[in-house]
């Protein structure tokens, strides 16, 4: 399953798939930009293999999720950017040398969570959250509706500077987590959005989530951090857990690299659906 949007026509859908069958695997090609891609996953099939970047690879297994769970494998060939879900299997690596690896990959069991609030449900790959991320997302996504170039990591300094803390209401598995913070995420991976490891230590195996709080003492450390952009690995206040309740302050969150609005004074809940995927890794 491949966007055809994504990397350089060095690996189009032409060569991606002479690598697949000169690889001795038999190809079954879906472009993810057809409405319909998603009954593609209900084939019977040994492998998925998403090739993309984050969005794509998100989407395709998201909708994995809701067919074939963690029945079929998914392989990753990462086209994109970040690429945060393929550095955090360890598949960081061109597209031919995984392909040549795939036969010696095995499958491995991952963790997704799952969002909840007025009536609505929401799956997340990477994180979901509030705060001064969800609010630089919302202002990258406006401009590039507008045609906008941005300079990513200037805008992130930028909104990290002028995010006052706010109070939350939160309840970590029974334990009382309030506080007045400038950010407040639930992390399944180690990063998100340009490589932010807001959790470096963050297991996708573990029936777990990330629960990462960065209060105004945090503020310094953040900005230092983003200065560095070659390593934008974050020093900050992480706790596990499998349930977690979130009182608000402010109706915008998002959910990976989406931005939406609840209700004002809104609860949300989040949980970890353990094993929901499985992923193939070295």
């Amino acid at each position: 399953m491949h966007n055809p949007s994504a990397g350089t026509e060095k690996y189009n859908a032409e060569k991606l798939v002479s690598l697949l069958k000169k690889a001795g695997h038999y190809v079954i090609y879906q472009s993810v930009k057809e409405k319909n891609y998603p009954k593609a996953l209900q084939r019977r099939v040994d492998l998925i293999l998403a090739a993309g970047g984050d969005g794509t690879i998100k989407k395709i297994a998201l909708a994995a999720v809701d067919t074939v769970g963690n029945h079929t494998p998914i392989g990753i060939l990462m086209l994109g950017t970040a690429n945060n879900l393929a550095k955090t299997l360890g598949l960081d690596l061109p597209p031919k040398e995984l392909i040549a690896s795939l036969a010696e990959m095995r499958p491995h069991p991952f963790d997704i969570g799952r969002g909840k609030a007025a009536g609505k449900e929401f799956k997340f790959i990477e994180g979901l959250g509030s705060g001064f991320f969800a609010e630089f997302l919302n202002r990258i996504i406006h401009r590039e509706k507008k045609g906008k170039e941005s300079d990513i990591f200037e805008l992130l300094r930028r909104r990290a500077l002028k995010q006052q803390p706010a109070y939350y209401e939160i309840n970590r598995d029974g334990k009382d987590m309030s506080g007045e913070y400038l950010l407040v995420e639930a992390m399944n991976i180690k990063s998100i959005g340009a490589n932010l490891a807001f959790a470096p230590n963050a297991k996708t195996d573990d029936g777990h989530l990330e629960l990462v709080m960065a209060t105004e003492e945090n503020r310094e450390g953040i900005l230092k951090s983003l200065d560095n952009a070659d390593e934008t690995s974050f020093s900050l206040p992480v706790r596990r857990f499998r349930h977690l309740q979130i009182r608000l302050p402010s109706p915008l969150i998002h959910v990976d690299d989406k931005t939406q609005s609840q209700k004002e004074d809104v609860t949300l809940e989040i949980e970890v659906l353990p094993g929901a995927l499985s992923f193939l890794v070295p």
